[in-house]
């Protein structure tokens, strides 16, 4: 059975914990931000398996998108511009040459409209919505955005997002969570030891500001990208590109990736893979109806966060569910453009056990 509890943390500002008989995680309406993923370990203690803050300061100040809900359109956007039937937009330059997570004025730091839902299948969740409005952070588009984070007995967090436009624009969104299945139990140990396996021989080629040059190429021929078969993160870590802090900033193509498709979204969800701490026995799976993943190691991590405890380098593993990165401006890439009244519909699911 699932409970949801619900408490006010600040003006208009609500956190919820949503549990079952063995795990709970906890979410606020500031930013759409997972704050909490408690789980047992091997031995029965509950571990957070998230980086974040102790209070709700601590979100606010901070600057790397923790636990927090990515839009209109997650990473990348080439010379921070795009075009949509002839007509050139411009957006907020904050990332080099480059638009990063929608800009500047971004949706993890606005209130949204929250309430608690229970599904027919016995899942219980939050429901967050709100409306962006036509120009917010540049882009065309009044859009109606629903997102969604449940749990159910299967002790699988589910992320839903959808959203409907009236105008043609580009949407991608996604959960910006930086895991350690470790916990922190006083000290933080890095996620070098985690085991990752990913169901995912392909990788988009890019340049060296991270923009994909078109091209999508095989893990085969770039052993540190290469996890079909299960190892440390760390192994190859050091053989990543030093421009961006030798370590994993890169969009996995996962198996919802027709090639030749021009489909924008998978039909069903597919299992990307799974990290695992050795430390703790906690294994996460995650499962996606999205053509990509970007997997950050957590490269430039800094500050103090959770009882105070400093955040460094590797100390956390994003698994950013998404639309190939600058679909906008590639050609060659499946459109991430959501026609007028089309509705947009991405699912992800991080699955514990241990």
């Amino acid at each position: 059975m699932v409970k949801i509890e619900e408490k006010k943390i600040g003006d208009g500002i609500k956190m919820f914990t949503v549990s079952n008989e063995k795990m709970c995680f906890s979410v606020m309406n500031y930013g759409c931000t997972l704050t909490e993923i408690n789980f047992p370990d091997r031995n029965g203690k509950m571990t957070d398996v998230l980086l974040g803050y102790d209070d709700l300061e601590g979100f606010k100040n901070c600057t790397d998108s923790r636990g927090a809900i990515v839009g209109r359109v997650a990473n990348r956007i080439s010379g921070a511009r795009f075009s949509i039937f002839g007509r050139e937009y411009h957006l907020d330059v904050n990332d080099g040459k480059n638009t990063l997570h929608g800009g500047n004025n971004r949706f993890e730091k606005m209130v949204w409209d929250a309430e608690k839902f229970t599904s027919e299948d016995g899942r219980g969740g939050v429901r967050f919505t709100r409306r962006s409005e036509s120009m917010e952070q540049g882009f065309p588009g009044n859009v109606d955005i629903t997102v969604e984070y449940s749990l159910g007995d299967d002790d699988g967090i589910r992320c839903e997002y959808t959203a409907v436009s009236d105008e043609a624009t580009p949407i991608n969104l996604t959960n910006h969570a930086y895991f350690n299945l470790n916990g922190a139990r006083g000290k933080i140990e890095s996620i070098l030891n985690h085991v990752l396996e990913l169901e995912s021989d392909k990788i988009l080629e890019v340049d060296g500001e991270l923009i994909p040059t078109g091209k999508i190429i095989d893990v085969r021929d770039r052993k540190e990208f290469d996890f079909r078969s299960p190892k440390k993160i760390g192994r190859d870590i050091s053989m990543c590109d030093e421009r961006i802090g030798h370590g994993y900033d890169n969009c996995f193509v996962t198996s919802a990736y027709e090639c030749g498709s021009n489909a924008k979204d998978g039909k069903d969800l597919c299992r990307f893979g799974s990290v695992t701490s050795p430390l703790t026995g906690i294994k996460m799976e995650i499962f996606t109806n999205q053509i990509g993943v970007q997997v950050y190691s957590g490269n430039f991590l800094k500050g103090t966060g959770k009882e105070g405890l400093e955040n460094k380098k590797y100390d956390g593993v994003c698994f950013e569910t998404q639309r190939f990165n600058d679909a906008v401006n590639r050609k060659e890439f499946p459109s991430m453009i959501q026609e007028r009244g089309e509705e947009y519909r991405s699912i992800t699911v991080y699955k514990f056990s241990n």
